[in-house]
């Protein structure tokens, strides 16, 4: 045995054994940090990721080296322990202060919002009487729980940084004992103290194994020359560990006294920097907002929010939003994104205008994939991604807001790691709420809410949606849905507003002030996208993505105005449509998207096509040759900012080979690439791309779901109800008790619900929802919603009510025909029919009925209820008008719930048993057949209009009545134009259209090379200007002249070889086409006109037993109208009033010009002299009409 094995010192056992616990203390340190990255996942902040890899890592070596040495008598090891456990020492209090500095700022937010979570699921204390939030008690609990967080960690840290120094010493006092030996000094039995010679290193005689003392003499005593003071690196290391730590806690306890100065204050960053630029406001990354629950946000003011007990019997949602301004998307580019989109390379450019759908980064598990990640962020330069990873295998079923936004957090954290650090921005269909995220609150879908005529829940269906979305991390969504539902056959009406343009524009403007809000300041909002602009729903055949051929006058008239409105409400993106629209396809059209979309209508916004829009132009359309030159067409006649690709690389490949080739100019991208720049830093997402941990807490909270249900309640429509058939509740059905007993009624009180809607959750939400085709199954909503079924036997308990299996959807049977025996003794049968989920193309359908299986049932249990004398109620879910043929005239009662979402269940039985007086309206034509598909009830009035049922229609379990249908005046006086137009204007006005029509000139060259003129191939063509007396019309010159200070002054949609562009002449009395004085066309009426409006008044009665909401419908229509036959009605106005039994209330309408105004051929707005019928509730009983005339 070697000397150096032999007496490896023996004498230390202690040490060795204190040696040994210390390095499993460090194994154990190293297995901690290790398993709280496994529990966290994905962390928040890549330094604190990275401090806690470090971190395991190194107590991982000092536990195997102090093992190693100490068992397996590795010397080389021990030697050096020493060095080792210090300098591991100090690392650990360095990253120990990491840690507590992110805790301290960085880690702030997330730690509070896991508090709140905490604190809300723990107790009640928090929530109002209807679950509104107490800020006051949740703010000073919340910042209590972090401190308390803060200080365990600094306690943690405290006994972690002890442990480590004094394992420090043992392992200084262990290095010395082995390196003494190793010099060859050992104890001897009985002979004293000396170097071991070559004999005496051959001999085994044991060694002293006791502690040593200090030599006091050379007479024979025990001598020790090991027995030293510890070595100058033990004591320099001390003393450094002593500073370090000093110096850690110092900084930490300043930089932890700075982050809670505020409770409500996210940590903002040293700005010692300075400056506005993009450059300093990504070196120093922060999110300074104050967070108040009571708004979800910073910034001004916004609508407060409540929901009261209106009545004994149901709750309603109550926000007073019609002083909420959103904000507008910015008209110019700020010059730090000038400064910063000059800096970009080609290929950085062209990956601002690509998207890419969030499946193309995902690895076969349905998780990230960081090679793809890296290939099309850092590669690629791709700035933007779109959708739900459950679409495209993901890892879960549905996400939740966190994980949704750990997926977002982790694509900006790669984006950060680029050259310019440029956040991405993610984009979601959030369509009737933040459909896509587990837990939050589903509204009914946009026909629902069109039904309830209330803007009110259409403002709080967008405000709950943006908050909700972006509690995922996601600022923008792909929403509202402005296009009018002319087919009724087409798959997508039910996420239209219905078929009015004056409905869609009103709602479509509510949603996005709930949208966006002020988002340039409240990080709880989103940016709004209005869509598909333009034509999509008038499909010729109601297939999706089918052409379209509209008259532009028509165009004019009755599908832009809803874009207008989002306009005018600052609707920050806009999405195009995908069908070709009279031969255009749209993504490619100068006319719709240059002139209509950004002259007409003055959209500043940032721009971006539908799914592989552009690539359609190839595939379908076959406008184009190649992708190649897809790209071109689309890039080179419009002013599209963003491609949704979604699932290829050639976009971006053709266009950068494009631009390098000469074909496209670089500028064209440089315009786009600063849109979608200044869209992001708008979205505060250059100063802090991250998502906000305070708002996972307010996900699906109490008030949300009473405000999706408050919805749903006003959404559902009573289309019929012979022989008192509903409501069901017992008293109502006890005033009817003589006619029950007269008709032979048996079994009193049982009630039998069938059909595939019945006990069904996903048939209440439809597409859209969770996944984009809907939910497969029942269970993917696990239970947390009550159906039709379940709902209306909690709210009938006093009554027998089961559920019987009769068909599904597609109308397969389902068991036998045991439906026919229970509705054979039953009271009342409530036949639940409709559709399965579905979304866009996969909806297609060939015939308007519902599904031969669905319409048997119904013929069957109608046919039976005449023997037995059972009321028959038809309740449809579905998402557009479903043909009933004959079988409407059979049932007792109809009720239409559309798509109320999955929370619908309870307005549903509410409404059938009474508790809840239906107040819904139809917002769209209910056709009798196929033959009427495509009608509208403003339609020309020699188109017939027999319909199943009328826009508009809809009863109550009340009567109304209407009393002094009322006009101030019967009289509109006009003057054309105001004549004392400046000189100063008309000058700007000849220098704009003088630019015009250089644009417009270069509009119409041969693109193509191949010899035609563009201007050939539509149908934009100067016609003869008109001779008669009417009256142009339009928005106000102060008006005009604002929205397109910016821009080419251009007001007049056409495309032409020669502009024309008229004037009124004084003298003639008619408009010359030779001028070019471009603003009169759209010039504003004098202010001294007089009688400029008239105000109509009508008393509205409840004459019933119930409190009832009442919708007041005010239409207009002209009598005779020479240049473009007038509607039979058009709907101007509407309001909802409530009132209660025996109330009236005076409703008043003012009458405009621009209610009269029409689109002539010309594409010119004007109004027409002449008599106009003012009508309330037309198409209805109850209607009243007076006549007024403009002079």
């Amino acid at each position: 045995m070697s000397p150096t094995h032999r007496n490896y010192c023996c004498g230390c056992i202690p040490l060795r054994f204190a040696v040994a616990i210390f390095s499993i203390l460090a194994l154990a340190l190293g297995a901690a940090s290790l398993w709280n990255v496994l529990r966290v996942g994905v962390l928040t902040d890549s330094t604190a990721r990275i401090t806690a890899y470090v971190a395991t890592a190194i107590y991982g070596i000092l536990g195997v080296s102090g093992l190693f040495s100490v068992f397996f008598k590795k010397y080389a090891l021990a030697k050096n322990f020493s060095v080792l456990w210090w300098t591991v020492t100090i690392l650990v209090i360095l990253l120990s202060g990491t840690n507590m500095v992110l805790l301290a700022t960085r880690e702030k937010d997330e730690i509070k919002g896991i508090c709140q979570t905490d604190l809300l699921s723990e107790n009640d204390k928090y929530l109002g009487g209807v679950g509104l939030y107490d800020p006051a008690t949740l703010a000073v609990d919340v910042e209590n729980c972090y401190r308390f967080v803060l200080v365990m960690a600094g306690v943690a840290m405290a006994v972690q940084v002890l442990v480590m120094m004094v394992g420090g010493w043992v392992a200084s006092r262990y290095t010395s004992e082995i390196k003494h030996r190793k010099d060859g000094l050992a104890f001897t039995y009985g002979q004293g103290y000396g170097p071991l010679t070559g004999n005496q290193a051959g001999q085994t005689q044991p060694l002293v194994a006791h502690p040593y003392t200090q030599p006091s003499g050379s007479k024979g005593e025990w001598h020790s020359s090991t027995h030293r003071r510890p070595s100058s690196w033990s004591r320099t290391s001390f003393a450094l560990s002593l500073v370090v730590l000093v110096l850690s806690t110092s900084a930490i306890f300043h930089t932890s006294a700075q982050a809670t100065q505020d409770p409500q204050l996210i940590t903002a960053a040293v700005e010692d920097s300075g400056g506005d630029s993009i450059v300093n406001t990504q070196q120093t990354i922060t999110m300074k907002q104050t967070f108040d629950p009571n708004t979800y946000g910073s910034g001004e003011p916004d609508a407060s929010y409540t929901i009261n007990d209106s009545s004994p019997s149901w709750r309603e949602a109550l926000a007073d939003f019609s002083g909420v301004q959103s904000q507008r998307p910015s008209s110019s580019i700020d010059d730090d994104i000038r400064q910063l989109v000059e800096s970009l390379t080609l290929e950085e450019l062209v990956g601002q205008l690509t998207q890419i759908q969030i499946g193309m980064l995902l690895n076969a598990d349905g998780r990230l994939d960081p090679a793809k990640v890296q290939h099309w962020i850092v590669d690629m330069k791709v700035g933007s991604f779109l959708d739900t990873p459950t679409n495209h295998g993901g890892e879960y079923l549905a996400y939740s807001a966190k994980q949704f936004a750990q997926i977002v957090d982790e694509l900006q954290r790669v984006a950060g790691s680029t050259r310019k650090k440029i956040p991405i921005i993610y984009g979601l269909d959030s369509v009737h709420g933040a459909n896509y995220v587990d837990g939050a609150t589903m509204f009914p879908q946009q026909i629902g809410l069109a039904a309830t005529f209330n803007t009110t829940f259409a403002y709080e269906a967008g405000r709950i949606a943006a908050k909700d979305t972006r509690a995922a991390g996601i600022p923008w969504v792909f929403a509202p849905i402005l296009d009018v539902a002319i087919h009724k056959l087409w798959p997508r009406v039910y996420e239209t507003f219905g078929e009015d343009p004056f409905l869609v524009s009103q709602m479509g403007t509510a949603i996005i002030k709930g949208l966006q809000g002020n988002y340039k300041k409240d990080r709880s909002r989103v940016a709004a996208c209005m869509k598909h602009f333009i034509g999509y729903s008038a499909s010729r055949n109601g297939q999706d993505k089918s052409s379209a051929w509209i008259p532009d006058n028509y165009l004019m008239d009755y599908f832009v105005p809803s874009f207008q409105a989002a306009v005018d409400a600052g609707v920050a993106t806009a999405m195009n449509t995908y069908i070709d629209v009279n031969g255009q396809p749209v993504v490619s059209s100068r006319f719709y998207l240059k002139e209509l979309l950004r002259h007409r209508l003055g959209f500043e916004g940032m721009l971006v096509t539908d799914w592989a829009e552009v690539d359609r132009l190839f595939t379908e359309h076959r406008s184009a040759s190649s992708l190649k030159d897809a790209a071109y067409q689309c890039l080179n006649r419009t002013t599209v900012d963003m491609v949704m690709v979604p699932e290829s690389e050639s976009f971006s490949t053709n266009t950068i080979r494009l631009v390098k080739e000469g074909q496209l100019d670089r500028q064209r991208i440089v315009d786009s690439a600063a849109k979608v720049l200044q869209l992001k830093k708008d979205l505060g997402l250059f100063e802090n791309p991250m998502s906000d941990p305070n708002l996972l807490s307010l996900v699906g909270s109490k008030q949300d779901v009473e405000a999706a249900q408050a919805a749903a309640r006003e959404s559902i429509t009573l289309l019929k109800n012979n022989r008192s058939t509903l409501p069901l509740s017992k008293k109502f059905q006890q005033q009817h008790q003589k006619e029950t007993e007269q008709e032979g009624s048996h079994r009193p009180g049982k009630v039998i619900l069938t059909g595939p809607a019945a006990d069904s959750t996903r048939a209440l939400s439809g597409g859209w929802s969770i996944k984009w085709q809907g939910a497969e199954v029942d269970e993917w909503y696990q239970n947390k919603h009550d159906t039709i079924y379940e709902s209306l036997k909690r709210e009938l308990s006093d009554r027998s009510v089961s559920y019987v299996p009769s068909v599904d959807f597609d109308g397969n049977s389902i068991g036998s025909d045991n439906y026919l025996q229970e509705a054979k003794d039953a009271e009342t049968v409530i036949l639940c029919m409709g559709e399965k989920p579905y979304a866009e193309i996969l909806g297609n359908q060939d015939e308007l009925y519902l599904a031969p299986g669905q319409l048997n049932v119904i013929a069957k249990v109608t046919e039976q209820a005449k023997d037995t004398k059972t009321k028959v109620v038809l309740v449809l879910v579905e998402g557009r008008p479903r043909g009933l043929e004959d079988l409407a005239e059979m049932v007792d009662a109809i009720v239409l719930a559309y798509l109320p979402g999955p929370w619908g269940g309870l307005p549903i039985a509410e409404v059938l048993s009474g508790k809840v007086n239906p107040s819904g309206r139809l917002p769209m034509t209910y056709p009798s057949g196929s033959s009427d598909m495509a009608t509208t009830y403003y339609r020309s009035g020699v188109d017939p209009y027999k319909p199943l049922f009328p826009f508009g229609a809809g009863l109550s379990y009340t009567t109304v009545e209407y009393h002094n249908l009322q006009l101030n005046t019967h009289r509109l006086h006009t003057k054309t134009y105001d004549d004392n137009s400046s000189q100063d204007e008309d000058q700007e006005n000849d220098d704009n259209d003088s630019a015009e029509e250089k644009d417009h000139a270069d509009d119409n060259e041969d693109e193509e090379g191949d010899g035609n003129d563009d201007s050939e191939d539509n149908e934009h063509e100067d016609e003869d200007e008109d001779e008669d007396n009417n009256n142009d019309d339009g928005e106000d010159r102060a008006s005009l002249q604002k929205r397109h200070s910016r821009k080419r002054s251009k007001v007049v949609a056409t495309r032409r070889k020669q502009i024309k562009v008229s004037i009124w002449d004084k003298e003639d009395r008619r408009f010359d086409g030779q001028q070019t004085e471009v603003m009169v066309s759209q010039a504003a009426f004098s202010s001294s006109d007089i009688a400029s409006k008239i105000t109509a008044t009508v008393t509205v009665e409840n004459t019933g037993d119930y409190p009832v909401k009442e919708v007041v419908f005010w239409y207009i229509t002209q009598d005779f109208r020479s240049e473009v036959m007038p509607e039979a009605f058009l709907l101007k106005g509407f309001e909802k009033v409530s009132l209660d039994e025996g109330e009236s209330k005076e409703v008043q309408f003012t009458i405009t010009r621009d209610a009269l105004a029409f689109h002539g051929r010309n594409l010119r707005k004007k109004v027409e002299k002449g008599m106009f019928t003012l009508t309330v509730n037309a198409m209805r009983p109850e209607a009243q009409s007076v006549k007024f005339s403009v002079i």
